[in-house]
């Protein structure tokens, strides 16, 4: 298992001889200094103070990693290659992963030092040590209540029944066989202990009334998206908004290391006690005080589960498996805190099954298409945790809010490889964490992404969703016949692949609640992004959200707010490393459905555009790139905000479409490649003292730009300033 996956590691790391490493991606002192001059900055610090953001709003939530990101553009960079060099280091670690995932972006440091007595006597995270003989393990449980019990007595009593209560088919597996599932079910009942310690049950049971006053249902699952589902203009009862707030993320991480923790080891130890495989054949279920257990030997089985959340725990040896149903769902209200599916190989399909479908009250809101429970990975008031492993090429499929989505929970989905196919129909799916955290690790293999809105690496209120995609020539799809927006010209409001979102409630009934974050991190292949307003690193609302591609010659197609780009205090990073990349190279128009008239796919607003309090960063750090671009793009600062675009290597097009005359608002008609938006007339408030800054920088390389109604060319300086702020372009 892990040799292979460490080989696609080493694979991420191939860069070309112009680019970086990710550590190494800074700005020049030349080119800083040229910045610094024209601009006027103080001290050289490209972005805001706290003392400065104070004035923007009092929203709940607010996490101080999100707050830290504003202080300067080049510290924001680091942070952001440290964070995600940190995710695909620790791909093949779960622990480790979530570890740091929950240090960097959720600002809890717990679960340093879990030890596994009998697995990992030293207490650090890493592979059994080369002197561990899985044959001879008689005891080392990790619990006093097993001590060292032999295998037969440690089985009787994690199940809680005599020998001859055993189906005899588990009393015929092999004792590795048997160890494996012991310590999978002890893995169940010690995180349980603190996954349920992290809810506060007096408010959840206030949530619980309100859910069933207002919607007819009682579930985890609709107390936790309550919030993110209503339009503001609609009441939602205030229980259902407090317990937003009383979710303990540090009790919530640490039993998620530790059931990672304890099942990475006792997946190795079964494969160094019985490195042929399984020999077991058939199907066992067993009902446990934690709940249902499936065991399925290595035939190709059909695993269908009625009903939600999950089971437990299932544990597949082998074969070409089929899954219908909740599985990998936990929903603590439902006394499921913790539901966890391990299968060890096969080319496998996951099937959302006959799921239970409810709609909201009000059916002619934007978001009110039927809800269905989630049926995949995802950890709901606890965690919901799924390995498939083995390489082969899978297949996953779920209505919504599925495939490592943490919904006051943690929900991880972890492929070893093969070339897989996630769709997710709805939304909410695909690495998405909303008072908790959710990801999907994916260690190589060409692989398709599709999903609804608020997917792809979505991150809400106090949580953090990431999707960590090792290697492989991948595609990541939010279609463009999903909810589409009259506000943002018929565009679909995609707020994913990378995305981190919060809920604007300044339009509505006042409770703002700040954003996460939002990270999508590709280390190498040929990949392809498409997705419409918000998204490929954007940031809204208190958020922040991260795309970083370490590699490959990769494409990409978006609409509004994408591409380093954020609005309303929020911070959208884009950086692609290395490759021969194209943005919006071939061009397409779209009937707007609101109006008799044809537009452009891309029509302003990213590639390192911000607005409202923001900072919107776009990075290519080599390679020799193609950019498509029209207005307000291309380091473009609007309304106190920093845009910063930076090309650090290659030699690259830049061609410009005709920017077409706005008859609502001539500021989304400004020129791109380093410019703000102009405001005439001051403002009369803090946003007077708060200047916009726009930054275009190309620093090595022979350029071509065409078509562009602004003074961009090779070997150039170009700046303008205004009442509002200022702006320069730089071409080296």
């Amino acid at each position: 298992m892990f040799s292979t996956v460490m080989l696609v590691v080493a694979a991420t790391v191939a860069l070309s001889q112009d680019a970086p490493n990710r550590s190494e991606l800074t700005v020049p002192d030349g080119a800083w200094s040229a910045i610094d001059e024209r601009l006027g900055l103080d001290g050289g610090r490209l972005g805001y103070t706290p003392e400065q953001l104070e004035p923007f709003g009092r929203d709940l939530h607010v996490l101080r990693p999100v707050l830290r990101q504003f202080a300067d553009v080049r510290k924001t960079l680091r942070f952001s290659g440290r964070a995600t060099d940190l995710l695909l280091n620790n791909a093949v670690y779960e622990d480790e992963f979530i570890r740091h995932a929950f240090a960097q972006f959720l600002d809890e440091t717990m679960g340093r030092r879990i030890r596994l007595p009998g697995l990992d006597a030293q207490g650090i995270s890493g592979e059994l040590p080369d002197s561990f003989d899985a044959s001879t393990q008689t005891g080392g449980w990790n619990v006093p209540w097993l001590e060292d019990k032999d295998t037969k007595t440690a089985m009787e009593v994690v199940f809680d029944v005599g020998a001859d209560g055993f189906p005899s088919a588990l009393l015929e597996l092999t004792e590795a066989e048997q160890r494996l599932i012991i310590r999978l079910l002890v893995a169940v009942f010690e995180s349980s202990r603190y996954t349920t310690n992290a809810f506060d049950r007096a408010s959840i049971d206030l949530g619980m009334d309100a859910a069933q006053e207002q919607y007819g249902l009682d579930t985890g699952y609709v107390v936790s998206i309550a919030p993110r589902f209503e339009p503001y203009g609609r009441l939602i009862a205030r229980p259902l908004m407090d317990v937003v707030g009383t979710t303990d993320l540090g009790y919530l991480g640490h039993g998620s290391i530790l059931a990672a923790k304890s099942v990475r080891l006792a997946v190795e130890e079964f494969n160094r006690a019985q490195p042929d495989g399984a020999t077991f054949t058939g199907i066992i279920r067993i009902g446990t005080t934690a709940g249902p257990i499936v065991i399925g030997g290595v035939d190709s089985d059909n695993h269908v589960h009625v009903g939600y959340p999950g089971p437990a725990l299932v544990i597949d040896f082998g074969g070409d498996d089929r899954y219908e149903g909740a599985f990998a769902v936990s929903d603590g209200v439902r006394e499921r805190p913790v539901s966890l599916l391990i299968d060890l190989g096969g080319r496998d399909t996951y099937l959302p099954g006959e799921t239970e479908v409810w709609q909201p009250r009000n059916p002619s809101d934007a978001e009110s298409e039927d809800r269905s429970n989630p049926t995949l990975a995802a950890g709901v008031f606890g965690l919901g945790m799924l390995w498939d492993l083995g390489g082969e090429n899978d297949a996953y499929e779920a209505v919504e809010s599925s495939m490592g989505v943490g919904l006051h929970g943690v929900g991880m989905l972890i492929d070893d490889g093969g070339d897989d196919t996630y769709l997710v129909r709805q939304s909410w799916g695909q690495g998405v964490g909303h008072v908790g955290f959710g990801a999907i690790i994916d260690r190589g293999g060409n692989d398709q992404y599709t999903s609804g809105r608020s997917s792809q690496a979505h991150g809400s209120t106090r949580g953090a969703g990431v999707i960590v995609d090792l290697a492989g020539n991948d595609t990541y799809t939010i279609p463009d016949s999903t909810a589409r927006s009259e506000l943002y010209l018929g565009r679909v409001v995609a707020m994913g692949q990378g995305c981190g979102y919060g809920r604007r409630a300044d339009l509505g009934d006042s409770r703002s609640m700040a954003g996460g974050f939002g990270v999508l991190v590709d280390g190498a292949g040929d990949d392809h992004y498409s997705a419409m307003a918000w998204s490929q690193g954007a940031g809204y609302w208190w958020g922040v959200g991260i795309l970083e591609d370490r590699g490959g010659n990769d494409t990409y197609r978006q609409g509004k707010y994408s591409q380093g780009a954020a609005a309303h205090f929020a911070v959208g990073i884009h950086v692609d490393l290395d490759g021969n990349d194209t943005y919006n190279a071939n061009p397409e128009r779209m009937a707007n459905p609101y109006t008799s008239e044809e537009q452009w796919i891309a029509e302003n607003q990213y590639a390192g555009h911000a607005r409202d309090g923001a900072l919107g960063i776009f990075v290519d750090g080599a390679g020799n790139d193609e950019y498509v671009l029209r207005a307000n793009c291309a380091g473009s600062g609007d309304l106190n905000s920093v845009g910063f675009f930076w090309d650090r290597s290659g030699d690259d097009r830049y061609t410009g479409l005709e920017i077409d005359p706005s008859p609502g608002n001539a500021n989304w008609t400004r020129p791109p490649m380093g410019t703000i938006t102009i405001y005439p007339e001051p403002f009369h408030s803090f946003r007077d003292d708060l200047r916009a800054y726009g930054v275009f920088l190309d620093t090595e390389g022979t350029d071509t730009y065409e078509g562009l109604e602004s003074a961009a060319r090779n070997s150039h300086v170009w700046s303008e300033g205004f009442l509002n702020g200022r702006a320069v372009g730089i071409d080296r």
